[in-house]
């Protein structure tokens, strides 16, 4: 996986409004770029949104402590799966 992760051809909601933005560039942890073209860069990891709304800075904060719950075997959590939802927050097209 590259240094970056870019999403493109998406809808973006900051929180208050939809944005003209359809590409969302971030590293590290942070928000790098957002733009309407492609922020993509050379090395980045590119996901397509499909169309789909992607809510940058969305910290989901909703959890159920269940018996077992920190192992992450137990409940069907391999790291492919936490990386993938915590690069693509899509609500859907």
């Amino acid at each position: 996986m590259g240094a970056a992760t870019t999403i493109v051809n998406a809808k973006v909601f900051d929180g208050t409004t939809s944005q003209d933005w359809t590409s969302v560039r971030f590293a590290y942890g942070l928000i790098t770029e957002c733009s309407v073209a492609s922020a993509a860069q050379e090395g980045d990891e590119v996901i397509d949104a499909g169309g789909g709304t992607v809510l940058p800075g969305l910290i989901d904060a909703h959890v159920h402590l269940v018996p077992g719950g920190t192992d992450r075997g137990g409940l069907g959590l391999s790291k492919d799966h936490l990386r993938h939802r915590g690069s693509m927050a899509l609500a859907g097209p």
